[in-house]
């Protein structure tokens, strides 16, 4: 059979009729190849034609339909649930439990700390909006989208928060001279913060149970500030059911 998708490209054949599939985004589509090719094979190995699909595992159907690689990815309804049922399948090695809907709910959050270096609770901030998702069972990302800037996890003690601006400062002391830093070369002065936001990390990812984050003992989210008195943004994202 035909390869659907040319390698290097996000679009399908242009003799094929459009699709739900096809009119996607490349993310979706390097999503869809990889999941396929993962269960039956890449194109230059697998056999021409594809082994007949029973969509009787899918979503509960009592019927047998069976569709080419190109018939399946033109049918808006069978092309949607058989990127599911593979999903499942190669990421669960199960198959979708069935009238699940995956939901999504998004929020950005900015934050300007008065200092150069500090760290702030979020973690009731983020519980709000977990709830306001309406999702049970799923995962929170909560990531800084700035390079001076973490997302972390770990007691609210203030003694420890102390120790870690000191160990933090002990590896890549604060330094505005071209002098110690090459990165302060170019104009800035912020080498350290860099260096800091990568020892303390981009982002966490918590399990959302019950709809409640799924914490340890003692665990708390905390926004870390390397290079403060500015406004910075943070993306929360929480996915599941």
């Amino acid at each position: 059979m035909k390869n659907d998708f040319q390698e290097g490209s996000c679009e399908p054949d242009s003799r094929r009729k459009t699709s739900t599939i096809a009119n996607s985004s490349c993310l979706e589509l390097s999503i869809f190849k990889s999941v396929f090719y993962q269960t039956v094979g890449h194109p230059a190995t697998r056999p021409k034609s594809i082994a007949r699909l029973s969509f009787q595992k899918v979503s509960g159907l009592r019927t047998r339909k069976v569709l080419s690689l190109e018939e399946l990815a033109a049918d808006k309804v069978f092309g949607r649930m058989f990127l599911r049922y593979l999903t499942w399948n190669v990421l669960f090695k199960t198959t979708p439990p069935t009238g699940t809907v995956m939901k999504s709910h998004t929020e950005y959050l900015a934050f300007n700390l008065p200092t150069r270096m500090g760290f702030l609770n979020i973690t009731p901030t983020i519980e709000e909006i977990v709830r306001k998702s309406g999702i049970t069972e799923g995962l929170l990302l909560c990531n800084a989208m700035h390079i001076t800037a973490s997302i972390f996890i770990n007691d609210d003690e203030s003694g420890l928060h102390e120790d870690y601006k000191k160990w933090l400062e002990g590896l890549a002391p604060f330094d505005a001279s071209p002098q110690r830093y090459a990165h302060n070369r170019t104009g800035e002065d912020n080498a350290d913060a860099h260096m800091k936001r990568q020892i303390m990390g981009r982002e966490v990812v918590v399990a959302v149970t019950k709809g409640k984050l799924d914490f340890g003992p003692w665990e708390q989210i905390f926004y870390g500030e390397f290079d403060g008195r500015r406004s910075k943004r943070v993306l929360v994202k929480v996915i599941g059911e």
